[in-house]
């Protein structure tokens, strides 16, 4: 029996440690015929009352309009890459908590597998991030985390030696 993967969800909020998990996401779709969903959530809006003074809420939008356009981008980058490699691939971006988007995204996308890295933007000392531990511990399906440590190896190849 072989395990069927159509769509992948590659969760990025941008981060280098996020962008770790794109290339393996990549492999398996390349491997297994699978589309890619590149998804991008915008936390919470930036509270205006950190701003005092003339220009407080123009400098809230101003940070709300780069928060949007980091988003967009990331999630397109992992789209563009997706396209370059001959793999299917779309983006979304939405706002709310990301641990509970990509849990939505997942569940309402019918996803087959979500990867994604250990830590994001937020990754602190411990092993998993937040985001990572609620995803992994409430996910519809498959879940792979992806270290800061690059392999050399392709992922069909360590596979292959485990």
């Amino acid at each position: 029996m072989s395990w069927e993967v159509k769509k992948i969800l590659v969760p990025t909020d941008g981060s280098p440690k996020a962008e770790l998990a794109v290339e393996p996401a990549l492999e398996i779709a390349r491997l297994k015929g699978a589309e890619i969903v590149a998804l991008s959530v915008l936390a919470a809006p930036f509270e205006s009352s950190c701003f005092t003074g003339t220009g407080a809420a123009e400098g809230a939008q101003v940070i709300e309009e780069l928060k949007v356009e980091l988003a967009q981008k990331s999630a397109e980058r992992v789209v563009a890459r997706a396209e370059e490699a001959g793999i299917k691939a779309r983006a979304v971006v939405l706002s709310g908590s990301p641990a509970e988007e990509i849990l939505k995204v997942a569940e309402r996308e019918d996803v087959d597998l979500i990867v994604m890295g250990t830590k994001g933007m937020t990754g602190t000392r411990r092993l998993l991030g937040s985001v990572a531990m609620s995803v992994i511990s409430h996910a519809p399906c498959p879940v792979l985390t992806v270290r800061e440590k690059e392999y050399s190896l392709p992922l069909y190849e360590r596979a292959r030696r485990m």
